[in-house]
């Protein structure tokens, strides 16, 4: 019962106004920490390869096959910012499926001043979330399952600690090669505030569809995130500027299919055998927020590929967040058997 007595305290505990991203502290933990998830569009709750990197993302995804794999994640972000994630799960030689992992994020070294601009030195900024997951069958097609995570932010002299767990539950049908999932990430609170303020956590709700075709070497994904959030796009405040960057409105029915794309995100693999797939997706409300409307780029666009080997899986994606630059993702699986 204690487990069950957790969750409902943390459900109810949530500030069910969400607002646009960007708003809210520790968003770090929604970074892509596998390359496989990464050039799917950054969030893949669904795929149901034997990968233990996507128990991150849905916890119900975690399986008693994935006992003695090691996952490793590292990302070449922007500027001299990297992060990596390292999870594990062990073999209690029993019907429990727990796992354990790490991620962190590094910002690097900043110059610090006065308020006269007279410098005084240096300082550093990181964050880290460790996270334990826990995931239990209810029969031979669903599974439900729980993240419990722990964050630390230290950012200079400022410390903060907030507490939170995704609840997920996935259907697998193995004859039709389908998986649907409906995770809520990110419930929790912050309980170490940075100065007087409590800040809001990044809770969202997902829902995702993944199906392998029957005779053709290609699976598709389809992500819905933010359904709790009905508006995505936002105002500026140039009066003669539009959410598309031009001078004259959209009309207000093309304002709403634009609306509903940005919850979206489109995914499709080739896998021509069972040792190697290559990923592409499309991810609509990052086109939308990063890319500049007087020049068509590839902004929005993700793509990788891996090979799944006996001993261990290797992955590599690249994503293309706007015109300054692109991320790097690898992954590694080592499977000890």
């Amino acid at each position: 019962m204690k487990i069950y007595s957790i969750i409902i305290f943390l459900i109810v505990s949530i500030n069910v106004l969400a607002q646009v991203g960007g708003k809210h502290t520790y968003e770090f933990v929604n970074l892509p920490n596998s390359a496989h998830a990464a050039a799917l569009g950054g969030k893949n709750i669904t795929v149901f390869d034997n990968e233990l990197s996507f128990a991150y993302y849905n916890p119900a995804l975690l399986k008693s096959s994935m006992k003695k794999q090691l996952s490793l994640n590292y990302s070449d972000y922007f500027l001299n910012i990297n992060y990596g994630y390292v999870g594990y799960m062990p073999d209690l030689n029993n019907n429990r499926n727990i796992a354990f992992g790490m991620m962190y994020i590094n910002y690097g070294k900043f110059i610090e001043a006065d308020y006269t601009g007279l410098i005084t030195g240096t300082f550093n900024a990181s964050e880290y979330n460790a996270c334990v997951t826990w995931s239990l069958p209810i029969d031979s097609f669903f599974t439900i399952g729980v993240n419990a995570k722990g964050v630390f932010s230290f950012l200079d002299r400022y410390f903060s600690m907030g507490l939170m767990t995704d609840i997920g539950v996935n259907y697998y049908n193995s004859e039709n090669l389908l998986s649907a999932s409906l995770v809520l990430k990110n419930i929790g609170f912050q309980v170490v505030k940075y100065t007087k303020n409590r800040e809001s956590l990044p809770f969202e709700i997902q829902y995702g569809l993944t199906k392998k075709l029957l005779h053709a070497p290609f699976r598709y994904s389809i992500m819905i995130q933010h359904l709790e959030q009905l508006k995505m796009d936002y105002e500026v405040t140039d009066a003669n500027t539009s959410i598309y960057g031009l001078s004259v409105q959209p009309s207000k029915g093309k304002r709403i299919f634009n609306n509903i794309l940005r919850h979206f995100i489109f995914g499709i693999e080739f896998m021509p055998m069972k040792t190697f797939y290559a990923s592409f997706s499309y991810n609509f409300q990052r086109k939308q927020e990063l890319q500049l409307p007087s020049y068509i780029s590839t902004v929005g666009l993700s793509w990788g590929f891996g090979l799944n080997l006996n001993r261990f899986n290797v992955g590599f994606a690249r994503c293309n967040y706007s015109l300054a630059g692109s991320t790097n993702n690898f992954s590694f699986t080592f499977k000890f058997k």
